[in-house]
């Protein structure tokens, strides 16, 4: 028995037995660090081997999904037990190339993930593959969807091949790859609507203009913020803009919204809200916050409408971008204000045109249901009927946002996520009495100097039921909003007048 191990009796990562003459290592960590020298020795990728072809993955994800309860998010594919002892061996095997690449047949997303550690020094053209691997398995709808979030979620630790990264004037950027949609007449709006705010049926002529692939990611938005975005007012364009990045914005147009969410709350009963979770539509832990909000007291309640929103208050980045479940690279960014979108806009469009020009914005609300709907009129950007396994809703029960790129449900043009994932800021006001449809672009309802306004979101979230993601759903927020579900996605070409 070693003499120097009382060092690791007293930290409580060994286990002396005296009678035996014997040491155990019970520490997880310090086993998984022995183990993983051996793996790194003796090499054996088909400990890590999972499952991902939809059609063997046992318990399948339409089973998995009916046996949920409404609060249960959707499990991971079941796991190994090996995966973080391959990646402590990675960078100790004598040629982690080899290694590594022999993983991609057995676990591919896992193989990612190594070849994403700063420790190991892998070939351009392993890297290459292994990325554009990642990327073909996110476009693979015969592989389980868990299986895509996965891949999806190491290709935001290895890096997307499909945003090219680029050095303009003010910073490293990456350009999203962008589709076309072309010039037509779109059909807005739906007369068999049950909410007023989507009629009268209507068309609206359009110039065509691209739209980006998918809503704007961490690893874009990340550009920004290294940029000093935060810090540069020239891309803070409007004198509300300025006033919130100068952390002098009113708090009230976002307590006045949880003000009419609570009269909401207080005109339902308990058993309405209690059946709405039966009906898969809220979690229970919503319907005990929502009851726990109608049964405040005024007074109570505006105490905690000023810890939600203290006055003064001055961001450097999004709400939640320190959130694990939020913050992958390949993620769609969220916890953004309307400000701030358009912020990013600016920069980008400063970085990527040489005369200064408006080149990327945000989309209008037409333009974003035209992209969704297409020139036939269809109700989601996949088809006419709603399906729980193409796009990141309520129903999906994955309860965050999603790597960007993963489901079924481009459209023609091929733009991903139009509907679900997380909603789409939009330039256009929201207000019924002043700018009801039908739509007219010259009425002022673009206009960007407007103060006091709400913007249209478009596009449903993670978090919302799947009557929002019809391509025809209208909601709105204040522009100071930074909830986890509020993204935002560029376009360019077309437009509303400036």
């Amino acid at each position: 028995m070693p003499k120097n191990h009382q060092s690791g009796v007293a930290l409580n990562v060994l286990d002396e037995d005296v009678t035996q003459y014997e040491i155990s290592f019970f520490h997880q960590l310090l086993q998984e660090y022995f183990a993983a020298r051996r793996l790194a020795k003796e090499p054996n990728p088909s400990l890590i081997y999972v499952e991902c072809a939809a059609d063997k993955v046992s318990p399948g994800l339409e089973k998995t999904l009916s046996s949920l309860a409404s609060g249960d998010p959707l499990p991971p594919l079941p796991q190994t037990g090996w995966e973080e002892t391959t990646l402590t061996a990675a960078p100790m095997a004598k040629d982690s190339e080899a290694f590594i690449r022999d993983l991609i047949p057995h676990n591919l997303p896992l193989a990612g993930r190594c070849a994403a550690s700063p420790e190991v020094n892998i070939s351009l053209e392993l890297r290459r593959e292994i990325q554009d691997a990642l990327i073909a398995r996110t476009k693979d709808m015969k592989v389980d969807l868990r299986a895509r979030i996965s891949a999806g979620e190491a290709l935001g630790e290895i890096g997307d091949l499909r945003f090219e990264l680029r050095k303009g004037p003010y910073g490293e950027y990456l350009l999203s790859p962008m589709v076309e949609i072309p010039a037509g007449t779109y059909p807005i709006g739906v007369d068999e609507s049950q909410y007023d705010d989507e009629k009268p049926a209507h068309e609206v002529e359009l110039p065509s203009f691209r739209i980006g692939m998918f809503p704007v990611t961490n690893a874009e938005y990340l550009k920004f913020i290294l940029a000093k975005g935060y810090e540069d007012e020239r891309w803070w364009d409007t004198e509300e803009a300025l006033a919130w990045l100068r952390g002098e914005a009113s708090t009230e147009g976002s307590k006045q919204g949880w003000r009419n969410d609570k009269k909401t709350f207080e005109s339902w009963t308990e058993e309405f809200i209690n059946d709405l979770v039966k009906q898969n539509r809220i979690t229970s832990k919503q319907a005990e916050d929502w009851i726990t909000i109608r049964n405040w007291t005024d007074e109570r309640f505006e105490q905690q409408l000023d810890e939600w929103y203290p006055s003064g208050q001055i961001y450097k980045q999004p709400e939640f971008w320190d959130d694990t479940r939020f913050n992958n690279q390949a993620q769609p960014v969220v916890g953004v204000t309307w400000f701030e979108a358009r912020a990013y806009c600016n920069w980008l469009s400063a970085n990527f045109g040489a005369g200064g020009e408006q080149i990327f914005r945000l989309p209008t609300e037409v333009e974003y249901e035209a992209a969704a709907r297409g020139l036939k009129g269809r109700m989601f950007p996949y088809g006419e009927k709603y399906e729980v396994t193409r796009c990141n809703t309520f129903e999906s029960h994955i309860r965050r946002s999603t790597p960007v790129g993963i489901f079924d449900n481009a459209t023609p043009e091929g733009a991903f996520d139009l509907s679900g994932n997380v909603y789409t800021w939009t330039l256009s006001i929201y207000d019924q009495d002043k700018y009801p449809y039908k739509y007219q672009s010259n009425d002022g309802r673009e206009d960007i100097n407007a103060t006091g306004v709400r913007r249209v979101l478009r596009g449903g979230s993670w978090d919302g039921a799947q009557g929002r993601a019809r391509a025809v759903s209208r909601s709105l927020v204040n522009p100071g909003g930074r909830n986890l579900s509020l993204g935002f996605r560029v376009v360019c070409g077309g437009g509303p007048p400036s």
